[in-house]
C-alpha cells in the first residue's frame, strides 16, 4: 500500500480506487502530481471518467440535442422563409429543395437562384462548359442498368411517385402503351429500352399522372397540346383519305 522505488525510478504505485499495488505503467502520467502519475490506475480512471460523463455531461448533451431538434422542427414547419439574396419573406414554394439544409430548402429563392447561376456562368463560361462535358462523359460511361435506375429515380422525383406506385401503373397496363399497345421491351428512349414514358397533365401547377405511353405516342400527344378537337381533326383527315382512296378516279 505504498510507493516503491528502484533508485530514483518509481516502480510500484497504490491505486486508491481498486486498493491494489500495481506497476507504475498502469497509471497515466500527471505532471501536477509529485510522482508524475495519476491517483487511479488506467482501468479505474476509465470507469471513473465514464461514470462521471454519464452522471454530469450526458444529460446536458441530450438536452442540447433536444433543443436543436425542436429548432430544426420549427424551421421545417415554417410556412415562409427569407431569401438570403433579395431579403424578401416568401412562401416555401418559392424555393428549390436542398437536402443538406435544416429546412430542406435553398438559401436563395427560385428567381434569385436563376439570376445568380446566369451571372456566374456568364462570368465563367469555361467552368460551365467543363461541367457540361463532365456530365456528358459521366452519363456516357454508365452501364445500361445504372442508366435505367437513374431514369427511374428521375421519374419518381419529377412526378412525386413512389416505386410502388410506378410498379402499380406498369401492372395496370401490363407494361404496354395505353394508346398503341406497344410493350415496354420494344420501346426505346434515349438509347434505353424496357421503360415507358409517364404521361402527365398540370392541374393547379401540380403534375397529375394519367398513364404510361411509349415515346412516340407521348411525343405526339405533347405536340398536339392535349387538344381533343385537334385529335379528332386527325381522325377525320384519315377517314376522308380512306374514302378518297376507295373512290375510283374519273
Amino acid at each position: 500500500m505504498s510507493e516503491k522505488y528502484e533508485g530514483d525510478m518509481l516502480t510500484t504505485k497504490y491505486c486508491r480506487r481498486c486498493k491494489m499495488d500495481l506497476p507504475v505503467g498502469q497509471f497515466h502520467r500527471n505532471r501536477r502530481r509529485p510522482d508524475g502519475r495519476a491517483f487511479y490506475c488506467r482501468k479505474c480512471m476509465a470507469e471513473f471518467t465514464h461514470n462521471w460523463y454519464d452522471r454530469t455531461q450526458e444529460p446536458k448533451v441530450i438536452a442540447r440535442q433536444q433543443e436543436a431538434e425542436k429548432e430544426r422542427e420549427r424551421i421545417r414547419n415554417a410556412r415562409r422563409k427569407e431569401c438570403n439574396r433579395c431579403r424578401k419573406l416568401l412562401p416555401r414554394s418559392d424555393f428549390n429543395q436542398h437536402k443538406r439544409t435544416p429546412d430542406g430548402l435553398q438559401g436563395y429563392c427560385r428567381t434569385c437562384q436563376t439570376e445568380y447561376e446566369r451571372v456566374y456562368y456568364d462570368a465563367n463560361p469555361e467552368k460551365h462548359e467543363a461541367r457540361k462535358q463532365y456530365c456528358r462523359d459521366w452519363q456516357r460511361n454508365l452501364s445500361p442498368e445504372k442508366k435505367k435506375a437513374a431514369r427511374t429515380r428521375a421519374l419518381l422525383g419529377r412526378h412525386g411517385l413512389t416505386y410502388e406506385e410506378l410498379t402499380a401503373l406498369y401492372e395496370a397496363c401490363q407494361s404496354r402503351c395505353q394508346v398503341c399497345n406497344l410493350h415496354a421491351s420494344e420501346n426505346t428512349w434515349k438509347g434505353l429500352t424496357g421503360q415507358l414514358c409517364v404521361d402527365h397533365v398540370l392541374v393547379a401547377g401540380k403534375r397529375v399522372v394519367r398513364g404510361l405511353l411509349c415515346n412516340r405516342c407521348n411525343s405526339l400527344l405533347g405536340r398536339m397540346g392535349d387538344d381533343r378537337e385537334g385529335v379528332l381533326r386527325y381522325v377525320r383527315y384519315l377517314e376522308s383519305y380512306q374514302q378518297r382512296k376507295g373512290t375510283p378516279r374519273d
